[in-house]
């Protein structure tokens, strides 16, 4: 009997897909604020500003990341997939109100980034506590599918919407799908977690200090850092010279993406 045979090794489970599905909804709606750069410039930002204000989501996701991993290993995966998909949900709704550059703006952007740690954290630890063991890295892959997915849906859909209907528009439906991913966590079971050996080490300080994660902690920042200034300015750039689109240039990212994760993972 093959891997994909044995029940006990397939990927493909209810609570996985289940998973799958709210990720990819809750991606969808992140996603759409690849274009909040746009915004940010009609109401006045300069680009320092733009910036600025992108790092404050990030910033606030790294800072409570620690915390959300000592709340999942405690009390479970579930209730921190809950809490992340309540406050995405009023996070994206409250960019409504949004109406200048201030501390309403501010407070919103601290706000979707909480969701952010919350989500991308449980959802996929979620995930990795569905897949057999013996087929972890292929089943993250596949799962990967439903974070890097939304990357260009949301490049296109906000190229499709925004010269006809604006940026409203767009915040209602970042709102309405990410609301869609709140309703569907309801129906996830919570997962078995990993017990770890008495007296392992564990937690965000042991794995700073452990040597053999140094080089990836390294590549991981670099990496990220440069990703991010496209993630960031790639729309002022298409604005300001005319070349191309969100939608156009992060398919080609997420196609190259997608193709390794289905076919090598």
């Amino acid at each position: 009997m093959t891997a994909s045979e044995d029940p006990e090794e397939r990927l493909w489970t209810g609570p996985f897909v289940l998973c799958f599905a709210t990720n990819l909804c809750q991606g969808t709606a992140f996603n759409l604020f690849l274009h909040l750069p746009g915004h940010l410039h009609d109401l006045g930002a300069n680009d320092v500003q733009i910036g600025l204000i992108s790092s404050l989501t990030a910033l606030a996701a790294v800072a409570l990341r620690p915390p959300v991993g000592r709340a999942m290993d405690r009390h479970g995966r579930r209730p921190v997939i809950l809490w992340g998909g309540a406050l995405h949900a009023l996070a994206t709704a409250l960019y409504l109100a949004v109406e200048r550059i201030g501390p309403l703006l501010y407070g919103v952007r601290v706000l979707h980034g909480f969701a952010e740690a919350l989500l991308f954290s449980a959802l996929f630890a979620y995930a990795a506590d569905r897949v057999p063991a013996r087929r972890r890295t292929e089943g993250l892959a596949l799962f990967g599918v439903s974070g890097m997915l939304p990357v260009s849906l949301g490049g296109w859909i906000g190229d499709g919407l925004l010269p006809r209907h604006g940026f409203e528009t767009l915040f209602a439906l970042a709102a309405a799908l990410a609301l869609a991913s709140f309703a569907l966590s309801f129906r996830m079971p919570e997962a078995r977690r990993p017990v770890f050996a008495p007296g392992a080490a564990t937690g965000a300080r042991a794995a700073l200090r452990q040597r053999d994660l140094r080089p990836l902690w390294l590549i991981g920042t670099v990496f990220s850092v440069a990703l991010t200034a496209f993630f960031v300015f790639i729309k002022r750039y298409v604005d300001e010279t005319g070349i191309g689109s969100v939608g156009l240039f992060f398919s080609a990212y997420t196609d190259a993406a997608l193709a390794l994760r289905l076919f090598l993972g």
